[in-house]
């Protein structure tokens, strides 16, 4: 069974009308020919970056959402005479040998100062420090890019997908991936974010030189957006992890990532706007790191870099909204390699707790799909569609946890988290009795482990 925490929520209605967020935050619905809207909003709205610029063969007309899909530039040609395009020509050949054998010089002697870990099959992080490459020419996003470009991976995926109009259909998707971990006996460890390779049937890995791998295993933690695939391939180079303590705003940084799908590899350079930006996505409150590096659709998964190369966070949002430029978000890496370590022990993030329910947000914009259900739905709110303890019914609409009203699922998020495994709360339910009226009743429940993703 599946819980409220593993996103078991209804996003059916319109996206506009969503409080916090703009039509373009969500996990896009896909078309074959891109569609753009206008957010309305007078203020920045966050959101989460998916796997945008990605196709699916169908749209379902009964949501009408519509959201706004990146599309790659494309070269206009001109018209010019044959002479002065011979003699421009020429003139660029020229240039191209002269610059390209000084650029190749200095590429070489950059690329050759990376480090690959070594291991005996375990995971092995490669800490920056004393270990750490040697830095000569600090300040250069040319040098951070020669240590870490190798260690930032494309990401596609597929998700086999259920629609009770089209039938079964695939969604293709893409985002970005650092590798951390990679020994010979051990395979390669690569963190990206769960909101990239959630729910996805095949997952495909490639590198920088073009080689791609299926991967083997996966984990991810939609509460932290933070997840993992393995692939069996060794001896890959690792990025250095860097220390999150220990950065400053205005710090200069480098983004590597995998922009619009199609642009694996790309780096864009910035600073640190601030530390410890608390921002709201889908419900849930993030503590980011803040960035005016160029950040994409696709960039999600991938690496924010000190100017040493070291991994300082792993980009996973940016603002949305007409005129707004420059507002992009990491997950400090700290944070992350916590949640990156339990993913690999334990398969899931240990002493999250749960009430072991599936839940329905029902909105003004989405009561219309539960008609049938209007005898139980006398309100917006919260609804139990399935629950583990019998003293909780189908169609029960949570009024309260302990005394904290709930309006919203997110609201029973974000309340979980100050709890703990083996807690008891009480719930007090609406629910509808033989009079057909609604009557409250109030439960103890003990919180149990969430062991799922």
């Amino acid at each position: 069974m599946n819980d409220f925490e593993n996103n078991n929520v209804n996003n059916d209605q319109p996206a506009e009308n969503r409080p916090e967020q703009t039509a373009n935050q969500y996990r896009p619905q896909t078309y074959s020919q891109p569609v753009y809207t206008q957010p309305t909003y007078s203020q920045p709205q966050y959101q989460y970056r998916p796997e945008q610029n990605v196709y699916q063969q169908y749209q379902n007309p009964q949501y009408g959402n519509y959201y706004q899909q990146a599309a790659p530039a494309q070269k206009q040609k001109k018209g010019t005479s044959k002479g002065f395009v011979i003699g421009m020509v020429a003139i660029g050949i020229v240039i191209s040998i002269l610059s390209g054998a000084l650029f190749s010089a200095i590429l070489f002697s950059r690329v050759n100062k990376g480090t690959t870990p070594s291991g005996n099959g375990s995971i092995v992080i490669n800490h920056s420090g004393e270990d750490r490459p040697v830095v000569t020419d600090k300040g250069d996003a040319a040098y951070a890019a020669s240590v870490a470009l190798d260690t930032v991976v494309e990401i596609n995926t597929e998700t086999e997908t259920h629609s009770p109009v089209f039938g079964q259909y695939v969604t293709e998707g893409a985002g970005s991936g650092v590798i951390i971990s990679s020994t010979a006996d051990g395979g390669t460890y690569i963190i990206t974010c769960a909101h990239v390779i959630e729910g996805a049937t095949t997952v495909t890995v490639r590198l920088t030189d073009g080689s791609e791998y299926k991967a083997t295993a996966l984990a991810y933690d939609t509460m932290t957006d933070v997840g993992y695939v393995k692939i069996d391939v060794g001896g890959l180079k690792t990025a250095p992890v860097g220390d999150f303590s220990k950065v400053v705003v205005g710090e200069r940084v480098i983004a590597i990532g995998n922009p619009l799908g199609e642009l694996g590899g790309s780096v864009s350079d910035g600073i640190i706007s601030a530390l410890e930006r608390e921002i709201l996505i889908e419900g849930l409150k993030y503590d980011l790191l803040q960035t005016n590096a160029a950040i994409n659709p696709g960039n999600s998964g991938g690496g924010l870099f000190d100017m040493s190369g070291n991994l300082i966070g792993i980009v996973n949002a940016k603002s949305s909204g007409s005129g707004i430029e420059g507002l992009g978000f990491s997950i400090p890496i700290n944070g992350a390699m916590e949640v990156f370590e339990e993913l690999v022990k334990n398969g899931y993030v240990s002493g999250r707790v749960k009430i072991g329910v599936t839940l329905r947000e029902i909105t003004q914009d989405n009561y219309l799909n539960y008609i049938q259900y209007r005898r139980y739905i006398t309100d917006y709110g919260v609804y139990i569609e399935e629950a583990e303890d019998d003293q909780l019914k189908q169609w029960d609409r949570i009024v309260s946890i302990d005394s904290v009203e709930i309006s919203t699922v997110a609201d029973i998020r974000q309340l979980l988290l100050d709890y703990k495994v083996g807690d008891t709360v009480k719930i007090q339910v609406a629910r509808i009795g033989k009079t057909g009226r609604a009557e409250l009743v109030t439960v103890e429940i003990v919180l149990t482990e969430m062991k799922n993703n």
